[in-house]
């Protein structure tokens, strides 16, 4: 939540959902996450499925991304900070 930022374009946000699941140990893409599976809790999809039952509470939704921007900031704030006990 500390780096989401409503007016990112879709790639910056990608690149800072990436830099958030490196930081807590997960690989930043798919490809880097079979090279040594071992080596990660998951990889960047893993924690954007967390991210969108957390916001959704559902498994499948249109791209994460547009979902959030739908939603808009208020919201994607309050059901972060729902889901996360604040």
């Amino acid at each position: 939540m500390e780096t989401w930022d409503c007016k990112d374009d879709r790639d910056s946000w990608f690149e800072k959902m990436k830099h958030t699941a490196e930081q807590v140990g997960f690989a930043k893409d798919m490809k880097t996450f079979k090279k040594s599976p071992d080596s990660y809790q998951g990889h960047v999809g893993d924690v954007a499925m967390v991210l969108r039952a957390a916001l959704s509470h559902s498994a499948f939704t249109p791209d994460l991304y547009d979902v959030m921007q739908v939603m808009g900031e208020d919201r994607v704030r309050l059901r972060l900070n729902r889901f996360v006990g604040r």
